[in-house]
């Protein structure tokens, strides 16, 4: 009976040790984005839905205190940026009395004309029912 408890008792020390190993070496996850609390560069992106629908006007120059959120979107189906931007929106909506501001940011990487790529957000915020919620 003993020989069991000694072997239980080197196994456990053995699986803990390959647990401390492989966490302290494990490597983090890609980070993305600007760290909490860092400066944002001005930018004047073309507003297709939401509140400042229309115009040019820089989201970080405009709500600098507002709590905020920019997806940026490089070549994601709309399928899931669909997703993405209905959660926003619920957000947004029920987050309304601290201002919440939420942005979907399109990088026209391949493009696209600019008539184009607005017909499209302007259907997707359409189909969306966006208001809260600014494409641009």
């Amino acid at each position: 009976m003993p020989r069991i408890t000694l072997r239980s008792g080197a196994l456990a020390i053995v699986g803990v040790a390959a647990f401390a190993v492989s966490a302290i070496s494990a490597p983090e996850g890609p980070t993305s984005g600007v760290n909490i609390g860092a400066k944002l560069p001005a930018y004047s992106p073309t507003h297709v839905t939401g509140p400042d629908k229309g115009t040019a006007t820089c989201p970080v120059c405009k709500y600098p205190r507002n709590p905020a959120v920019q997806v940026w979107v490089n070549t994601d189906n709309d399928k899931n940026v669909a997703a993405l931007a209905t959660a926003l929106e619920q957000a947004a909506a029920q987050h309304a009395d601290a201002k919440f501001k939420a942005f979907v940011v399109f990088v026209n990487r391949d493009k696209v004309e600019g008539e184009k790529l607005q017909t499209r957000l302007q259907e997707l915020g359409r189909r969306l029912k966006l208001t809260n919620v600014s494409l641009v």
